[in-house]
């Protein structure tokens, strides 16, 4: 049976979802948007929450914008066997700090904009954002990942640069997702998101928080300092989580430089950093044979030497991952063009480029 899978947050071309890595920057730049989502998978209204932070994605640029899906209250607890549990300790804790009683909702950069209380209405993301990427931050955050696949260590290193300097102590705070985890989601409305619905009711789900590495509050930063600040972190990544399997592949890893949880006028974000991908860290294996056929084609092909549990990426000369389907070794690429096939399997990996006519 033919699957159509969605992998559009990762580009392993690119190397970086935020372009910048280690060495962290010392001028000033702009702000990174975070938006941090409160959603459930029986909550019938959240597919237009996740309509709406993919929008502030494609318009702003995975570079500038990160969104944390948190998976929280009651219409987040399984209600029949297969269904799933992507609730968090720490997304509760975060969802009762920020009084979100309700999804889709969720704060921009833990900001008020102005306001009494921090602005977690989802309708505001848009408007919000843009506001965040046209402020300077007042310090630069850069992340590296290393991940070995056969142990699950992820080895992080990440730094921070003041180019403004204050008194204050501040926070970073280091977490995981999990991209495109297939599994229900209600929804009240067929065209809200529409894309990511399989034809059997299934769902892509699109960053899902998995946890914080360190903690939900995070280590202390000394915001008075003047040279680089480096932390290491070592993590095992679970098996699963919840009783479900996490996929060593889907994962992005992210850092938050934050005022800590306090009050609507100090707890904001003050900058964010997304990890590498994790596939440039797979050894590519030139003794792995592949062969598309025919090529060119006409957006059908089959995949000599493809395994059913080997893991399949196609990506296009911009270095974004397109949409296809696959049915065994036979892939479908709609759309003409020029592709990168990264094939992902049990010891290393083997990319082979096609062409659709």
């Amino acid at each position: 049976m033919k699957k159509t899978l969605f992998f559009s947050a990762f580009t392993f071309l690119a190397g970086s979802t935020f372009a910048q890595n280690l060495p962290v920057s010392q001028v000033p730049s702009a702000k990174k948007a975070v938006i941090e989502e409160f959603t459930a998978y029986r909550c019938g209204n959240c597919p237009l929450g996740h309509e709406l932070s993919n929008n502030v994605l494609d318009n702003l640029g995975e570079e500038n914008a990160l969104v944390i899906a948190y998976h929280v209250g009651g219409l987040a607890v399984p209600q029949n066997a297969g269904d799933p549990d992507f609730r968090t300790p720490e997304g509760n804790v975060l969802r009762n700090h920020f009084s979100v009683f309700g999804t889709p909702s969720g704060p921009v950069n833990r900001s008020s904009f102005g306001t009494a209380s921090i602005d977690v209405s989802a309708n505001n993301w848009s408007s919000n954002t843009s506001m965040i990427v046209n402020e300077t931050a007042d310090a630069n955050v850069a992340l590296d990942v290393s991940i070995n696949h056969v142990t699950r260590e992820v080895t992080i290193s990440s730094e921070v640069f003041y180019t403004t300097n204050s008194a204050d102590t501040h926070y970073l705070s280091i977490g995981y997702l999990e991209e495109g985890v297939i599994a229900p989601q209600t929804t009240y409305n067929t065209n809200w998101n529409s894309q990511y619905f399989y034809p059997n009711g299934d769902y892509y789900h699109r960053h899902v928080f998995r946890g914080f590495i360190n903690s939900t509050e995070g280590d202390m930063v000394d915001a008075s300092a003047t040279g680089v600040i480096t932390n290491n972190y070592t993590f095992t990544v679970p098996a699963e989580i919840n009783g479900q399997p996490i996929n060593i592949y889907s994962l992005e890893f992210f850092a938050i430089l934050h005022e800590g949880l306090n009050g609507p006028t100090d707890s904001e974000i003050i900058n964010a950093a997304k990890s590498i991908d994790p596939f440039v860290n797979i050894e590519e294996l030139s003794s792995l044979e592949l062969v598309v056929a025919p090529n060119p084609n006409n957006g059908t092909f089959t995949v000599q030497g493809l395994e059913d549990s080997d893991q399949v990426f196609v990506v296009d000369t911009s270095g974004r991952n397109v949409e296809f389907t696959r049915d065994g070794n036979q892939i479908e690429v709609a759309r003409s063009g020029f592709y990168f096939l990264k094939v992902i399997g049990e010891y290393g990996s083997k990319t082979v480029t096609f062409t659709v006519n």
